[in-house]
């Protein structure tokens, strides 16, 4: 097993706090979220943690409007990337309501047994 100096050396991290190398038990690998790429969701993180980002990106985003519902979309990685297909494109684009359909699309694959989620 490398040591911490040979996985310095070897492989290198993008960390929440900036760039830098150092072997995964000193910090969590973490998504980007900018003011231009949306937060990412991988079908395994909380449904409500992401519909939380969502809402905070929307904030501080620089996106036009039309371009918000599309840049979601496309950051459906790992397991819930083949929800993608499931959503109309032109959908997407409405400025008005083109983030809400994208939630309101995912929500039902991702939060299960409504009777027993407290919202």
């Amino acid at each position: 097993m490398a040591t911490e100096d040979e996985w310095d050396n070897e492989h290198s991290w993008t960390y929440a706090g900036g760039y830098g190398s150092a072997p995964p038990t000193q910090g969590a690998l973490m998504q980007t979220m900018t003011t231009k790429i949306a937060p990412a969701f991988d079908g395994k993180m909380s449904w409500f943690k992401f519909e939380e980002d969502i809402d905070d990106w929307c904030d501080i985003t620089e996106l036009e409007p039309e371009k918000r519902g599309p840049a979601l979309r496309n950051r459906l990685i790992e397991d819930a990337s083949p929800f993608r297909q499931l959503m109309d494109r032109e959908k997407l684009k409405d400025p008005v309501t083109g983030v809400s359909y994208f939630k309101k699309e995912l929500r039902p694959h991702f939060v299960k047994g409504s009777n027993s989620v407290f919202l």
